[in-house]
């Protein structure tokens, strides 16, 4: 089905004379598909970076670990392939803190790599194996929504059923406007504010 969805496409985009990039083009396979650098595997259900991607990161973070110094541009293009690793696993990138504010004030200078940063990298490095997503993943039958300021930070948390999380994700769309579905009802929630500063 995949494969005669890519040849309609390519059909269309000919009848339209619009050219494409032949060298980027990918056969369907379930055994695993790179796609913008984060490998989709069909079989499995599973996306994230490939083993043999993250094992470079790996080692050019151990290489970089085992310096004493370093420029903030250096730190910079190694935090890229991190970020990018973490896309499908967002919550870890909640590990950096050190690491941006070293590449912003190093910058082109080089320094002294800080203790906190080279902990940052080790504690990214021991989160390596989880750094994927499986795309046929149950709902968690909490939903969690947390938001912050500059004087404090908010955390709402309610009950849901699988049901109702489906058609709570199912509403997602563009600027987090509601695109299809029913409403879901049923959610049951409290939620909690924590000023910093000023009144919750």
């Amino acid at each position: 089905a995949v494969r005669r969805a890519h040849e309609h496409y390519e059909t269309g985009l000919a009848r339209e004379h619009i050219l494409f990039n032949a060298k980027k083009r990918r056969e369907a396979s379930s055994a695993g598909v790179d796609v913008l650098g984060i490998e989709l595997v069909g079989a499995s259900h599973e996306f994230g970076l490939s083993a043999v991607k993250l094992h470079e990161l790996e080692c050019a973070t151990e290489a970089f670990l085992r310096r004493r110094e370093a420029t903030g541009r250096e730190l910079a293009a190694l935090l890229g392939g991190w970020t990018w690793a973490c896309m499908t696993r967002r919550p870890a990138l909640s590990s950096f803190q050190s690491v941006y504010r070293f590449a912003r004030v190093a910058d082109k200078r080089v320094y002294e790599i800080w203790n906190s940063v080279r902990q940052e990298l080790l504690d990214i490095m021991s989160l390596a194996p989880v750094l994927y997503t499986r795309l046929d993943a149950a709902f968690h039958d909490t939903a969690v929504a947390t938001d912050a300021s500059t004087w404090g930070q908010g955390v709402a948390v309610a009950s849901a059923s699988q049901e109702d999380a489906a058609a709570l994700a199912s509403w997602a769309g563009p600027a987090s406007l509601p695109t299809h579905g029913p409403r879901p009802t049923g959610f049951a929630g409290h939620g909690h504010g924590l000023g910093l500063g000023g009144e919750p």
